[in-house]
C-alpha cells in the first residue's frame, strides 16, 4: 500500500525526489528488495533512533535521528504543496 501511495505523490512532484517509508521494524531482505525495486527506501527504529536503507540519506548514522537539514525541510514543503494540489483536485472532481 505504501508503494502505491508514494508513487501517487511522486507523479505530482516537479523534481526528482528520494522516497522512503517509515516501517515498524527492519524489513527482511525480500521486503527491502521490493521497496528498492520501486525506488523507495526504508526507515526503521534502531535503539533510541532510526536507521535507513540508503546509507544515512534520511537519518544521521551517528545519532540515528532524522536529518533536519534545509534540503529535508524543502522536500517536506514541496510535499505539502503537492498534497494541497491533490486535495483541490479531488474537490473539483467531486463537483
Amino acid at each position: 500500500m505504501a508503494i502505491g501511495q508514494l508513487n501517487e505523490y511522486r507523479r505530482f512532484h516537479e523534481l526528482l525526489v528520494r522516497l522512503a517509508v517509515l516501517l515498524p521494524y527492519q524489513p527482511n531482505p525480500d521486503g527491502l528488495a521490493l521497496l528498492q525495486s520501486a525506488g523507495i527506501e526504508g526507515i526503521w527504529p534502531h535503539g533510541a533512533g532510526f536507521r535507513d536503507s540508503a546509507n544515512g540519506t534520511f537519518v544521521e548514522q551517528t545519532t540515528g535521528l532524522p536529518r533536519s537539514d534545509l534540503a529535508q525541510r524543502e522536500t517536506l514543503g514541496r510535499l505539502g504543496r503537492v498534497s494541497g494540489r491533490l486535495k483541490r483536485s479531488s474537490q473539483s472532481d467531486a463537483s
